[in-house]
């Protein structure tokens, strides 16, 4: 008992009495006489206990409804939703200047460097695209040159096979 002590339990003792006798819809001798009676007629004897449930709910439910609808119940929850509305605009402030100050930020800085390498790209292809149509006209040069030299070793092999036959 290092909460509330003897105190607390003797309080709880209190107020569980207090609630039990204000609650009870009947005392307890008329109900276990309702159980036995029950019982004699071959069903389990919980049905007196089932209408005391029953009607022990529509009480509460009574107390709850009455609770919520009284004037100091209806002031918290208007001020708390008051609290609630404030608490949610200054929110969607913070996350608004958050986005304002911290994303778009990092969002300008990311389409710049994209920016930078698609030029960066497109400057590779220019350079590729030129690199490979020279590398096509050396390809034009050294087939026509390897035509010729063809042709310059046919003739050369003609003129030396007429030398050697005269």
């Amino acid at each position: 008992m290092a909460r509330g002590g003897k105190f607390g339990w003797f309080l709880g003792l209190i107020f569980g009495t207090l609630f039990g006798v204000l609650f009870a819809p009947r005392k307890g001798k008329e109900l276990r006489a309702k159980i036995k009676d029950d019982r004699k007629k071959g069903r389990l004897g919980i049905a007196p206990l089932q209408d005391d449930l029953k009607h022990l709910g529509q009480q509460l439910a009574s107390l709850a409804r009455q609770f919520y609808e009284s004037d100091t119940v209806q002031d918290i929850v208007v001020a708390g939703r008051k609290k609630v509305k404030s608490l949610s605009k200054d929110f969607v402030g913070e996350v608004h200047d958050f986005h304002y100050n911290r994303i778009h930020p990092l969002q300008d800085e990311v389409k710049a460097k994209v920016h930078f390498i698609k030029g960066k790209m497109e400057g590779g292809k220019r350079a590729i695209n030129k690199a490979h149509r020279k590398l096509n006209e050396f390809a034009k040069k050294a087939k026509t040159s390897a035509r010729i030299g063809k042709r310059a070793a046919k003739e050369i092999k003609h003129v030396m096979k007429k030398k050697h036959a005269s």
